[in-house]
C-alpha cells in the first residue's frame, strides 16, 4: 500500500472533531491542498429536514430580530451616556435613531403580514432601557433613517 492511499484512509477516519482541528490548522498554515484533502475525504451523508426555505426565512428573520434589538441596546446606551453627559445634541440623535429602525421594523413586520405583538413574543426579550426609549421615541421616527434601514432588512431577508 502506497502512502497515499495510507494517507487517505487516514483522512477519512477523522471524527468531526479532529477534521475540524486539521482544517483550521491547515488554513493557518495557507495550506490549500490540504484544506481540498479535508473537505474531499470528508464522510458524505444524506438528511431529510423541513423545507429549507422555511427554515431559512425563519433564521433570517430571527437573526434580524436580535439585530434589531442589538442596535435598539445600542442606541439606549448612547441615549443614556449622552444625556448623563449633557450631550443633547447626541441623545437627540439616538432617539431619532431608535425610533427609525423601530418604524423600519414594523414596517418590515407588516410587509410580511406578521404581528408586532407575536414577533415580540417570538423575539429576545426587550431590555427596559429599550422599552423606555422606544415610549420617549415615538414619533420621532426620520424617514432619512428609516428608509436605507428597512432596504436593508429587505434586503437581509431576500
Amino acid at each position: 500500500m502506497n502512502t497515499t492511499s495510507i494517507k487517505t484512509a487516514v483522512y477519512q477516519t477523522l471524527s468531526p472533531a479532529e477534521r475540524i482541528r486539521a482544517t483550521i490548522s491547515a488554513i493557518a498554515r495557507d495550506d490549500d491542498h490540504e484544506i481540498e484533502k479535508l473537505a474531499e475525504t470528508c464522510p458524505r451523508k444524506t438528511y431529510t429536514q423541513p423545507d429549507a426555505a422555511f427554515l431559512d426565512a425563519l433564521q433570517k428573520l430571527q437573526t434580524l430580530s436580535l439585530a434589531v434589538e442589538g442596535d435598539l441596546r445600542a442606541n439606549a446606551l448612547d441615549w443614556l451616556m449622552s444625556m448623563r453627559l449633557e450631550e443633547y445634541t447626541a441623545s437627540n440623535a439616538a432617539l431619532v435613531s431608535a425610533a427609525s429602525i423601530q418604524a423600519a421594523w414594523l414596517e418590515l413586520l407588516g410587509d410580511h403580514q406578521l404581528d408586532p405583538a407575536e414577533m415580540s413574543k417570538a423575539s429576545p426579550e426587550r431590555h427596559f432601557a429599550v422599552i423606555s426609549l422606544l415610549e420617549l421615541a415615538e414619533g420621532e421616527e426620520s424617514e432619512e433613517l428609516k428608509t436605507p434601514i428597512l432596504e436593508a432588512f429587505r434586503d437581509f431577508l431576500a
